[in-house]
């Protein structure tokens, strides 16, 4: 049964009466609304169904030709991108969610104002068994699955199969000079060699928290990490294999530090834990790091043990409790929780640490969020990426019970370590519709990762007119923004590349694949990351579809 619709985020709960809130749309505040980014999205724009279908193609070291512009001498590197190459092999079975399609990885190498691409899709167990087998092999799914698997199938995929490997959703630099590791929801990475993209190794790395009698579900997709010390942080659900029956265990979030040996191998320290309950596990997709704290951020996406096969079906909103946001000290572990008004976010903007006017240190940490029009919801909230939703012009997401395109804002939020309290603000809505375009996958200057910042750059994505998209640069410090949209023209995650001949924080380009489905064609786009002019454009071999993550690595990383 549905309860209340949500009216706003800004109303303070009666769990939180210390939570403060200013919404860009409360007339009482001290904002200063400044004018909006206008994306002109509309019906007339071609449908882009080539981004959500298969492209089974793969090439080594192709020399990508430049169509307009040039490409800056100063790029020395590599764009990585990860993302479903495959949705089916023939008719027999198709997944139909993005995030279930077989992973393909993308290699853009800059050198000398020239790109050589590669593209490869990652031999992961999933993979190879589902080529030799002509068909998708049997497998845990986040979205529907045709025709659903049988109750063999089912019970081979729970207990019979090895940990998922089909690692589709991003790309970190784990072990820093060695290979590009392929992550997605759980645990288990796999490295591929950073120019021809070629498997190297599959691994977990050491959990010295982990016992006998327990397994670990999940971690963050989304490595993060400080420029200050080049380590990274995750987390790792540990649940006990009983469930609690026996061993009276109940799961913990174990948080790890990485950093990597003098052999390139990935050394792991455990920081602290965060003990929850059954009905109290979230899905953490990005963690928060600064040069003293580990955040991780509790938004109101559940999950509970229900079907060990569909994934989806376990996943939940429920906006009747808090969101509660883990401080652990880096040094000792220490925990200290805080709770806020329920929202939902998937993907860091970024974290850092500042004194206020009175000496006491505060923790900022700003995130894109989504507030849903139910306070709770079973419906399988990753749906937005079913691929059939997505090519078909006539469903409506603002219909969905859920509507994950509707109310997205910029969020602000504070912990102040010395009092206890914490604040939380909206970030004005600087872009045009406001409802309906889904402002996501931000992006910063990676060297201000866990530093005060004033940029970050944005996807905007409106499904309902057509899928049409665009880039957002956001001044956080101004209130300001520049939009970056051509018609038919469908960009990704814009990801930063700062140009280190210079120092402001925009000094650099933003890299992206674009897909322009007036002509069937994939380009490789370079803006300019203070204005969003384009710099350069780079002609595909083939289709690149949408992809979810990506990172840029120097020559010298």
């Amino acid at each position: 049964m549905l309860l209340k619709v949500f009216v706003t985020l800004c109303m303070t709960c009666a769990y939180a009466e210390d939570i403060k809130t200013c919404s860009a749309d409360d007339s009482s505040c001290s904002l200063d609304p400044s004018p909006r980014s206008y994306f002109s999205f509309g019906t007339n724009w071609t449908l882009p169904d080539a981004l959500f279908s298969n492209e089974q193609s793969e090439v080594e070291g192709h020399l990508m030709t430049v169509v307009t512009g040039a490409v800056p001498p100063q790029l020395s590197g590599s764009l990585y991108r990860n993302g479903a190459g495959i949705y089916s092999l023939d008719a027999k079975r198709r997944v139909n969610n993005i995030i279930d399609g077989l992973s393909k990885i993308y290699c853009w190498n800059f050198k000398e104002g020239q790109v050589k691409m590669t593209a490869k899709f990652l031999r992961s167990s999933i993979y190879n068994d589902s080529i030799e087998a002509g068909s998708l092999t049997t497998m845990k799914h986040m979205g529907e699955i045709h025709p659903k698997l049988t109750k063999w199938e089912k019970l081979k995929s729970a207990f019979l199969s090895d940990v998922p490997d089909n690692n589709n959703i991003a790309m970190w630099d784990l072990a820093e000079g060695a290979g590009v590791a392929a992550t997605t929801e759980n645990p288990q990475y796999i490295d591929v060699a950073r120019k021809s993209l070629h498997y190297q190794r599959k691994y977990n790395p050491y959990s010295e928290g982990t016992r006998f009698y327990e397994k670990e579900i999940l971690s963050a997709s989304h490595f993060n990490r400080i420029s200050m010390t080049g380590n990274s942080y995750n987390y790792k659900l540990v649940i006990p294999k009983d469930m609690g029956l026996l061993s009276r265990q109940t799961p913990r979030y174990d948080v790890y530090e990485y950093s990597t040996g003098k052999d390139k191998e990935v050394i792991t320290k455990l920081i602290g834990s965060v003990p929850v309950t059954f009905d109290d596990m979230n899905i953490i997709h990005s963690i928060g790091v600064t040069p003293n704290y580990i955040i991780l951020p509790r938004f109101n996406m559940f999950m509970k043990m229900k079907d060990p096969t569909n994934v989806g079906e376990n996943i939940y909103w429920d906006a009747r409790k808090p969101n509660v946001f883990e401080v652990l000290s880096i040094k000792d572990g220490i925990r200290k929780s805080f709770k806020f008004n329920p929202a939902e976010g998937q993907h860091i903007i970024n974290s850092f640490e500042r004194k206020n006017e009175k000496g006491e240190l505060e923790i900022i940490i700003d995130y894109p969020i989504r507030i849903y029009k139910v306070d709770f919801s079973e419906e399988v909230i990753y749906d937005y990426l079913n691929v059939d939703w997505l090519k078909d012009p006539k469903f409506m997401y603002s219909q969905s019970e859920i509507d994950p395109f509707g109310k997205c804002h910029l969020k602000r939020y504070t912990i102040n370590m010395a009092t206890g309290l914490n604040t939380e603000r909206d970030i004005p809505v600087l872009w045009s519709p406001a409802t309906g375009t889904m402002i996501e996958f931000p992006i910063i200057n990676p060297n201000y990762r866990g530093k005060e910042y004033c940029f970050v750059y944005l996807h905007a994505w409106n499904k309902d007119l057509n899928n049409g998209m665009g880039l957002l640069k956001v001044d956080i410090c101004k209130e300001t923004s520049v939009k970056w949209e051509e018609h038919d023209k469908f960009p990704m995650e814009p990801i930063f590349v700062p140009d280190d001949t210079k120092q402001a924080e925009d000094d650099g380009y933003i890299v992206s694949p674009v897909y322009d489905s007036g002509n069937n064609k994939s380009y490789l786009y370079v803006w300019n990351a203070k204005n969003l002019k384009v710099v350069a454009k780079l002609a595909s071999p083939f289709v690149v579809p949408f992809s979810l993550h990506g990172i840029w690595l120097n020559e010298s990383d």
